[in-house]
């Protein structure tokens, strides 16, 4: 009996000590999981607040301060609280909300004021809660999705402003964000955080200003040498800048503070362009179609990811795009540095200084990339690591574009040899003779790019002049006479064409054959120009004791062809179509009328309401080559004072006599004809009129029109 009792006192015994020890195991773990208090001091030096903070993940965002206070969730369960192990807790990408706590403790006997630095200014939302004196919450918000006005301070990181009474005091930190999760959280003294900003902005000052004079002067390169691989590295320093200046939190607190979404949103599409002209400048600067033809497609490719990434990151969720854009950014990486490296292994020379900077460069954009994704620590290194990368690529990139310049100047002298050459070429393509209009109609830049059946068609006038009688006179000159006699006509005649926007396509003999593709007035134009020059040029003859010599005009107006015909050897330009014959047919004409400017139905109907000279519709025929009737327009503004006179005072007359004549009635048409050329004999127009109706009067035709065919 006795031993049974022993027994059971040695059994409660145990239990006592295993209670005991499970309490203190307890009591111990609870106090590991508890981080120690933050001493307040008066010179914080700007301490990292990570080891002094315990946190406890929220994936749905839906604890409150009062559960996070009490230490249970929703449901009655204790929070699972952690001990931060590291200065700047990270947590990569997660679309969880995280908790975390500190305490503060002021051993001094008044209050002190200090700053909370969340030195990370993408973060979306935080917010900070504390229990002041008298049991109220205290509760400050910051985050990029929050107008920047509503911050504690207007600084580019969010900082919340706390005063700590003596004793000790607990802190509850609520943080999401769609970016990678660090908490790099700072304490400072007023005195320390205002020094450190300077000191922050200095070095982001000189910074930036390096960046602006890179791009200034790679623009001013751009624009002397028109090497494209210096847009796109305009471009590539334009917009990484804008990254770097989005990414420091500068845009949102000098740029768009109000602007919240396009502060959440921007990030993504700088980043894509970015690399968009990162890849550029990597095809072009290393020339990796040539020198590396398979990276040059992988390249290619990710390009065109770049540019759809541009697209997408202003539609898709950010927090999408930027774990895209970070892939991404590895991937491009890795990739530009293996086209340099080929590049190099090939011989291209250039790629030496291309791999030195864009070496430091790129590793710099690897470490925020994986500091991003919290494989590296947050510190002052990775922190800055693309700006301290980019500074280097400015010193190194300089010594490249002056190794580039010798490569320049040894292309500029390749390229004056083939310059030579190309003017030889031009030299024996200017012997074939091409207008420069001729050449801006079939959409040529020179006349190297002439090639035989080269075509287009076009609505345009098209004149024919050519001296009365040429032959006759000819024959009373020798060759060089005749020669002389005909360019100094063509010289006077020519720039007269020039002049109103018209160009010369050939000369035959002594006729000229001008295009106006421009307004259709201008032909008009040109013409009574012609025979003011014309009387100018008989007046100098007359000088001389020369007879005067006379000339005809013709224009029409319609579609055409223009092309080129001819061999390798000798090519000519030319025009043919119905428009080009009827223009010929009417300045064949002026010689049976007498008149000196004739011009088609079409043009006159084109131009009736431009012009104010001097017209008249005296026939309608059909042509040889044409089976629609041709109206027939004399422009007589040209004319003898007197004559101009008399056509004027009569054309009433004329008139009834050509619709009589028109109309069949041939003989009232002739005695009408006749009374006109009694009062207007300088008319020689009528002559033809009277000729006819005497003919047709004895023939009666039947079935007239009052069109007549003209078989020559």
């Amino acid at each position: 009996m006795l031993s049974l009792i022993r027994h059971k006192h040695h059994i409660r015994h145990r239990r006592l000590i295993l209670f005991c020890s499970s309490f203190a195991l307890l009591f111990l773990t609870s106090f590991s999981l508890a981080a120690e208090p933050f001493p307040l001091t008066e010179k914080l030096k700007g301490i990292q607040g990570g080891i002094f903070l315990s946190y406890v993940e929220d994936p749905q965002g839906q604890l409150t301060i009062d559960q996070i206070e009490k230490g249970i969730d929703a449901n009655g369960k204790s929070l699972e609280w952690k001990q931060s192990e590291k200065d700047v807790p990270g947590f990569g990408f997660t679309n969880s909300t995280y908790w975390f706590r500190w305490n503060a403790t002021n051993p001094l006997g008044r209050a002190l004021k200090y700053y909370v630095e969340l030195s990370y200014p993408v973060v979306d939302d935080v917010v900070l809660y504390s229990r002041r004196a008298d049991g109220t919450l205290y509760e400050r918000a910051s985050g990029d999705l929050l107008p920047f006005h509503e911050r504690d301070l207007d600084y580019r990181n969010p900082v919340f402003i706390l005063e700590q009474s003596p004793g000790q005091s607990a802190y509850y930190l609520k943080v999401r964000t769609s970016s990678t999760f660090i908490v790099p959280l700072v304490f400072w003294t007023p005195e320390e955080f205002i020094e450190n900003a300077i000191r922050e902005d200095i070095i982001l000052g000189l910074f930036y200003g390096t960046m602006a004079v890179m791009l200034l002067y790679n623009l001013f390169i751009f624009a002397s040498v028109r090497d494209i691989s210096y847009f796109y590295y305009v471009g590539y320093i334009l917009f990484w800048t804008l990254f770097l200046i989005t990414f420091n939190g500068l845009g949102f607190q000098y740029f768009w503070p109000n602007a919240v979404w396009w502060a959440n949103n921007c990030l993504n599409l700088f980043a894509f362009t970015t690399l968009a002209f990162m890849q550029l400048f990597a095809i072009s600067f290393l020339n990796a179609k040539k020198n590396t033809p398979y990276l040059h497609r992988a390249l290619t490719v990710m390009l065109g990811l770049s540019l759809i990434g541009v697209v997408a990151s202003v539609i898709i969720p950010y927090r999408i795009g930027i774990r895209l854009v970070s892939v991404h950014a590895i991937v491009t990486v890795l990739v530009i540095l293996s086209t340099g490296v080929r590049a190099q292994i090939r011989g291209y020379k250039p790629a030496r200084y291309f791999l030195l900077a864009w070496t430091l460069m790129l590793l710099g954009l690897l470490v925020l990339t994986l500091r991003n994704f919290a494989v590296l620590p947050d510190n002052l290194f990775t922190r800055w690591s693309s700006q301290f990368g980019s500074a280097l690529e400015v010193v190194f990139l300089a010594l490249g574009l002056a190794d580039r310049i010798n490569v320049l100047k040894s292309e500029r002298i390749r390229m004056e040899r083939e310059a030579y050459e190309t003017k030889l070429r031009l030299l024996d393509a200017f012997a074939r003779f091409v207008p420069n209009q001729f050449l801006d109609i079939l959409g040529k830049s020179s006349v190297e790019e002439i090639q035989t059946g080269d075509s287009t068609e076009r609505r345009m006038a098209v004149l024919f002049t050519d001296i009365r009688n040429f032959t006759a006179i000819s024959e009373k000159m020798n060759s060089a006479d005749n020669f002389r006699f005909l360019n100094s006509y063509l010289k006077k005649m020519g720039p007269v064409i020039l002049n109103n926007r018209g160009f010369i396509d050939k000369f035959i003999g002594d006729a000229i054959m001008a295009l106006f593709p421009g307004d259709p007035v201008d032909a008009i134009h040109c013409a009574i120009e012609m025979r003011a020059k014309l009387k100018e040029f008989n007046e100098m003859r007359a000088a001389k004791g020369y007879a005067p010599i006379d000339m005809g005009i013709g224009i029409h107006y319609g579609s055409v062809m223009l092309g080129t015909v001819g061999s390798d050897v000798r090519l000519e330009t030319t025009v043919i179509g119905d428009t080009v014959n009827l223009s010929s047919r009417l300045e064949s004409l002026t010689k049976v009328y007498r008149s000196s400017i004739l011009i088609s139905g079409d043009l006159y109907n084109e131009v009736r309401d431009q012009i104010t000279y001097r017209v008249r519709e005296i026939d309608r025929v059909l042509v040889r080559g044409r089976s629609t009737v041709s109206e027939i327009y004399e422009i007589y503004e040209t004319d003898t004072p007197e004559t101009i006179e008399t056509k004027d005072a009569n054309q009433e007359l004329f008139r009834r006599a050509y619709e009589l004549y028109r109309t069949g009635d041939f003989n009232a048409s002739l005695q009408c004809f006749r009374e006109y050329q009694a009062l207007c004999p300088d008319d020689s127009v009528v002559s033809v009129y009277i000729q006819r109706c005497l003919k047709l009067a004895d023939r009666n035709p039947r079935g007239w029109k009052g069109v007549v065919r003209l078989r020559d």
